[in-house]
Order: C-alpha cells, then sequence, then structure tokens
C-alpha cells in the first residue's frame, strides 16, 4: 500500500529518466533494447560467453586453468555503457531504489540453477567502507531477490575481515591476489549453512576473483551448492 502510494505522488521513472513506468515496468523498452543479456552460448561454469558456437557442457579457458569453488555462476546482463549507469547509480549515487530493479531482474535466473536454494547472502564489504558508503549495495539487491522469490536472506554469513584495494583497477591476477584471506565465514552462523545450498549475489562479476575466494570459504564450512548470481558480467574485448 505504501509502495503504491509513493508510486502516486512521486512516479517511478527509468533509469533513463524520461521514461514514467507502470508498477510492473523496471525499466523502459529503449533502455531494456539496448541491454546485452546472457545467453546460452556460454561457460557452464561460469557463464562467460562464446564467441563461437560451443558444444553444451563447454567450459572456457578460464574456468580450465582453475576450477571454481563455485558449482554454476550466471547473469543477466553485459556490463557495458548501457548498463553501467544502473550498477554506478545505485553504488555510488545512493540511487538505492535501483537495487528493487536489480534484484527482480535477477530473481528470474533463479530458475536456470539445477537445485533448490536455501539460502541467499551477498559478497560483504569491508566494515570502514560500509560506513563510508552507508550501505552495502549487494546486500540490498539480495534482499529484493530474496523477498521476489520468497528464500530466506542472511546477509551476515560472510564477513570480509581486511580492507583491501578496490578491484576495479586491477588485473586479473592482483584481483586474486587482493582478495585472498579477505572473506570468513561468521563463526556464529557455521553450523546453520553447513550442507545448505547457498546463493551468492553481487553487482559485477570481472575475473570471478571475488566471489571464488567467497566460494571457497563456504566451501571449507560445508555447504551444499554454491550458485552465484550477479547483475551484470564484465566481457572482455
Amino acid at each position: 500500500m505504501l509502495r503504491t502510494i509513493l508510486n502516486l505522488v512521486i512516479p517511478p521513472r527509468c533509469i533513463c529518466g524520461q521514461i514514467v513506468l507502470k508498477e510492473s515496468q523496471i525499466l523502459c523498452k529503449n533502455c531494456w533494447d539496448k541491454f546485452k543479456f546472457s545467453n546460452a552460448n556460454c561457460c557452464s561454469i561460469c557463464s562467460y560467453p562464446f564467441d563461437y558456437e560451443a558444444f553444451a557442457g563447454g567450459i572456457c579457458g578460464f574456468c580450465i586453468d582453475e576450477t571454481p569453488h563455485f558449482n554454476l555462476a550466471k547473469y543477466f546482463f553485459a556490463y557495458d555503457k548501457n548498463s553501467a549507469h544502473l550498477i554506478t547509480s545505485l553504488k555510488y549515487s545512493d540511487n538505492t531504489a535501483y537495487a528493487r530493479t536489480l534484484g527482480y531482474l535477477i530473481a528470474e535466473k533463479i530458475l536456470e540453477f539445477p537445485a533448490h536454494i536455501d539460502i541467499v547472502t551477498a559478497v560483504p564489504i569491508h566494515k570502514k567502507r560500509l560506513i563510508s558508503r552507508k550501505y552495502n549495495h549487494a546486500a540490498l539487491i539480495a534482499n529484493h531477490l530474496a523477498r521476489k522469490k520468497n528464500i530466506p536472506a542472511n546477509n551476515l554469513i560472510l564477513l570480509k575481515t581486511k580492507q583491501t584495494e578496490p578491484q576495479a583497477n586491477l588485473s586479473r591476477v592482483r584481483r586474486q591476489k587482493n582478495i585472498i584471506g579477505a572473506i570468513e565465514v561468521n563463526p556464529k552462523l557455521a553450523a546453520r549453512i553447513k550442507g545448505k545450498n547457498i546463493l551468492l549475489v553481487d553487482d559485477v562479476m570481472t575475473t570471478g576473483a571475488t566471489a571464488n575466494e567467497c566460494a571457497k570459504v563456504l566451501r571449507k564450512a560445508g555447504v551444499g551448492q554454491i550458485y552465484v548470481l550477479t547483475a551484470a558480467r564484465t566481457i572482455l574485448e
């Protein structure tokens, strides 16, 4: 009821700022048509798209070189000039309403995971960054997704115990080294997640180093299946 009243007073607009949306809409058609969505011609582990027609079950070179600790990763759209505004506005400009947009978008990808998901959790951020940013954007997305699909969410399962350099400007190798040992499972919740299938949520996957480190500590804690779901994926030229 509150959302309906707010929509009447302040009609929701698309990220382009030009189109007033209906209650059921998330993006206007013009913006939707500009996005590059994930497809089935991709790695069967990390979903990185192939630039050639691959056979079912094909694995990309990254996953062949180093098998990820997660079972399967999915994303909704490519991270490019058309989609970046949606991510960066949430992450850096306090446009937290976009978390609902992203959460609802990626919620439909849950159907592509083979096993039932018991708990949704987000990639954590360090407490100092949480104080400066005021919120964990990944946790906001995870909460909306979980609410949409009626799945329990707990964003305290993983803790970032070491403040690291921002991953955005680092090479693949430096990203992997930067995140090692920076994430731990919350000891208060370790027993609760044992044997459970976990969905790990984040905004963007680039090399997968952060998601893989999260999956590694979850694996050591004895969880069941580990799935990763991000709104966007950086595609290398």
